[in-house]
């Protein structure tokens, strides 16, 4: 079995060209359903999340040091009260992800396994 070597780094303002166009690709319009996906709106809103002004903590995973997806993680009970009115523990943890590649299906095992949880033992301050 191959080892893939695979890391988080924290969303930067020079990804948002490359997130908008990944917010552009069919197989996640799918999902997100949001339409045409401008860099205008990228850019508003993911830069709050860049700089700390939103709860939500934003990643582009890399694959052999190269990009391939993006992941975040939230406070589920400081977005939207009525998204998850009957929550099963007091403060959730929300987590949003997504492969660029809709081809690269390695990928999908290297994001569900239990080496993500490495970004979720921060506090919450």
């Amino acid at each position: 079995m191959t080892e893939l070597h695979f890391k988080f780094k924290s969303l930067q303002e020079s990804d948002l060209p490359d997130l908008a166009e990944w917010l552009n690709r069919r197989h996640l319009q799918e999902w997100w359903r949001s339409g045409k996906i401008t860099l205008e709106k990228v850019r508003e809103k993911y830069l709050p999340r860049i700089f700390g002004k939103d709860t939500a903590k934003p990643y582009i995973a890399y694959l052999e040091e190269k990009p391939f997806g993006y992941i975040q993680y939230y406070w589920a009970s400081e977005g939207d009260p009525n998204w998850w009115s009957k929550r099963p523990v007091a403060d959730p943890i929300g987590l949003d992800q997504f492969i660029a590649d809709e081809k690269q299906t390695k990928s999908i095992q290297v994001l569900s396994s239990t080496n993500t949880s490495s970004l979720f033992f921060v506090n919450k301050a």
